[in-house]
């Protein structure tokens, strides 16, 4: 029998509720111990002069198993509103860019240091907000944050970060309907769009300030119709659906066209700038080469894996090429 957040009443109930030992559930609860199961990681930004993105990530299996199944948990009770689209089932870019097909204006705003700004205090009124008792949801908020913040990389950093935006979301909501405006957030990325006017943008930041939350606003813009408009990394300009950014489809036919031309060994030897001498005369550039081609093979897939679930049409074409391949 399922147990639910609401009918935890002990660490021997808490321990059943996430299929883990009571002793081992102890051991984790100890000052210290959540961070001691992970690895701190400087993931570089996107745009490398941002800085480095802090990731933790899991290496204890009693950890990494008990996220696993709270966040099970956690998926089962909470019910994402329609206008998020980060981190959901069903959720994805696609379905968040196509709420903003055609539009006049759009504006794009980022939510600063999304994870970082959620508290252990903010996670623990999550469960309580659950159901959970006081002493419990003090537990379920130790063995998810670490140093009292709600840590990037964790399974349960996405879903629990939605929970607790709910209340933000909905007032964020509210005030787009006003202005009669489409609102959608994708994880750290909210998008507001119009054929009119758009809310002022100090309206969004005081709403964000009582949630603990600030803009970046180095990352905001507002796009024109008749302008580049991006909405989660698709144009939006198309008012049948989001498409794949040009510069995107030109890198991959380019790549795609010189492969295709000269092999994948010859197009990793040039662009490695090694010879046909060099490699056969050592293993170890052998090695290189050999390591280059199936990192590309992953690579150039992935791409055209992503395109086809944006413009499944257009896809066809790049994996036609992608099988022309010399592997």
């Amino acid at each position: 029998m399922l147990i639910k957040f609401s009918e935890i009443e002990n660490l021997t109930m808490l321990s059943q509720f996430l299929y883990i030992k009571e002793d081992n559930l102890l051991t984790l609860l100890k000052e210290g111990a959540v961070s001691s199961c992970c690895e701190k990681m400087a993931i570089p930004k996107k745009n490398r002069a941002l800085g480095y993105r802090v990731v933790y990530k899991v290496n204890s299996h009693l950890l990494k198993n008990v996220h696993k199944v709270l966040c099970g948990h956690l998926n089962a009770v909470y019910d994402a509103p329609a206008f998020v689209h980060g981190f959901v089932l069903g959720g994805c870019t696609r379905r968040n860019a196509a709420q903003h097909l055609n539009k006049k204006k759009i504006l794009g705003l980022d939510i600063d240091r999304f994870f970082d700004s959620i508290s252990e205090n903010a996670i623990k009124e999550v469960f309580c907000g659950l159901g959970c008792r006081m002493n419990i949801a003090a537990n379920l908020s130790k063995l998810t944050t670490i140093n009292g913040r709600l840590p990037q990389g964790f399974n349960t950093s996405p879903v629990l970060a939605n929970i607790m935006f709910g209340h933000l979301d909905a007032q964020l909501n509210s005030i787009c309907n006003d202005y009669g405006c489409i609102y959608t957030r994708y994880a750290d990325d909210i998008t507001i769009s119009t054929d009119d006017q758009l809310p002022p943008v100090a309206r969004i930041n005081d709403v964000l300030f009582t949630g603990g939350f600030r803009l970046n606003s180095s990352k905001e813009r507002v796009m024109f119709r008749g302008k580049k408009q991006y909405v989660t990394g698709l144009t939006v300009f198309d008012p049948e659906y989001p498409r794949v950014p040009k510069r995107f489809k030109r890198r991959i036919r380019l790549q795609l066209y010189y492969l295709v031309k000269f092999g994948a060994k010859s197009y990793v030897m040039r662009e490695l700038g090694l010879s046909e001498e060099d490699v056969r005369n050592d293993y170890e550039k052998l090695q290189l080469v050999s390591g280059r081609k199936v990192q590309l093979q992953y690579q150039i897939k992935g791409w055209i894996d992503y395109v086809n679930s944006i413009e499944p049409l257009l896809s066809e074409k790049y994996y036609e090429s992608y099988n022309a391949i010399a592997w």
